[in-house]
């Protein structure tokens, strides 16, 4: 069966869909006009725009009895269609509503500045707080990570620096793994009732996981605290599928709202908005670090982050409107459902044309293969520190420059 032949007339920003069953159902003397120069197209635009899918001539020629039985199409077809059209429609809508440029970019800038932040601080407070549990004496522990080079501290580095990479092992594994699950069923979830509650609620486990870290890091001051609690603090996180979820229905977004010529653009901004959030705070953490101390870089991340998520929650119009028998309030238990592993399921076996599967393979591969290169994060602090002797503030200027290498390869 062929696939169904559409007409988009598009008028005010706002996209009805002709088939070519409608088509015929018109008089008879729209169809066929005196004026052999004037097509049935021009006849239905009446001077707005009109995007001609199919020839007219060739649909008012064509002969009655094909839709003798009511329709061209079959059921299963005609449900398709209606689908597509209502999709459609509404994404019409919200482009008109949501032509501007800036969308989730202010919530996704202070997101990335709050993780760049204190990515540093991070590792450096679990080197710290394995130093002390070694039995070093705090004194000790707090030169560890800085410039100083004493036989010393190199001695107590030696030692400590081992238990913290696993301890920062595990917590990349927490981060990469756990949000596998959480995306297979939120992934699928954003397409029936939208993707502003899944960035909310991914929003909040990371607004939870910081809270903890913030707790953990002003308990440190006073008490000892296992390292494991750490690891245990992006659970939240890690549960609400991660950055993974987080950037992936961020796009879904974008693709929802904008069309052809403009998808890239915005896509492009995206991107730079995120490795211009992660710049400056990799850059501000060692200036903040000198004016206060590590609680307050990571209070600032967590009010930075509550701050996105108040953005997001007030001002951004979310651009897929459940059904009456999709409503969000009614529906949650759903997140937890087969279907939706289900509907995964089913878009990842269906057939597709060309090479579509060989396209995909090789996204999948690339993605892979750059995730595997970004994974080494969390870790390359200490590795930096240890062999090459590198001080925080020359670190955050490696992560700075870095930074500024990416934003130019989005531009140019």
């Amino acid at each position: 069966m062929q696939s169904p032949r559409i007409f988009r007339h598009h008028k005010d920003s706002s996209l009805h869909v002709l088939t070519i069953h409608q088509a015929m159902q018109l008089p008879k003397d729209n169809l066929h006009s005196n004026d052999n120069s004037r097509t049935f197209a021009e006849m239905l635009s009446s001077g707005n725009t009109f995007q001609q899918i199919v020839s007219m001539p060739a649909a008012a020629t064509m002969d009655e009895t094909t839709f003798s039985s009511g329709s061209m199409y079959s059921s299963g077809e005609e449900e398709i269609l209606a689908s597509e059209g209502l999709r459609l429609s509404r994404s019409a809508r919200w482009r008109e509503r949501t032509s501007r440029l800036v969308n989730f970019e202010p919530a996704v800038f202070l997101f990335c500045f709050a993780l760049s932040l204190s990515e540093i601080e991070l590792s450096h407070q679990i080197i710290y707080q394995t130093c002390c549990e070694q039995g070093f004496q705090r004194s000790e522990c707090l030169l560890v990570g800085t410039e100083a080079n004493s036989p010393v501290v190199q001695e107590i580095e030696a030692q400590v620096k081992p238990v913290a990479a696993s301890v920062n092992t595990v917590i990349v594994a927490i981060k990469s793994v756990i949000p596998v699950f959480g995306a297979l069923l939120l992934g699928a979830w954003s397409d029936r009732y939208g993707r502003k509650p899944v960035v909310v609620i991914t929003g909040c486990g990371l607004f939870v996981t910081y809270v903890a870290l913030t707790g953990l890091n002003y308990l440190s001051s006073f008490v000892q605290v296992n390292l494991w609690f750490y690891a245990i603090a992006f659970i939240p996180f890690s549960i609400t599928g991660g950055i993974a979820i987080l950037v992936a229905t961020i796009y879904a977004f974008i693709s929802d709202i904008s069309n052809d010529q403009i998808r890239t653009i915005k896509m492009g901004f995206m991107s730079a908005v995120m490795v211009a959030g992660a710049a400056l705070g990799s850059f501000s953490c060692r200036y903040i670090l000198e004016w206060t101390d590590s609680t307050t870089v990571f209070m600032i991340s967590t009010i930075c982050i509550l701050f996105g998520l108040i953005y997001i929650v007030l001002f951004i119009d979310d651009s897929i409107i459940p059904g009456a028998d999709n409503e969000l309030g009614s529906n949650l238990q759903t997140l937890f459902s087969l279907s939706l592993i289900e509907d995964v399921r089913q878009a990842v076996v269906c057939k597709r044309s060309r090479f579509v599967w060989q396209i995909l393979v090789l996204i999948v591969g690339f993605i892979a293969i750059v995730e595997l290169a970004a994974g080494n994060n969390s870790v390359a602090y200490t590795y930096a520190h240890r062999h090459l002797e590198w001080s925080k503030k020359q670190y955050s200027y490696f992560q700075l420059s870095e930074s500024g290498y990416s934003v130019g390869l989005i531009h140019f």
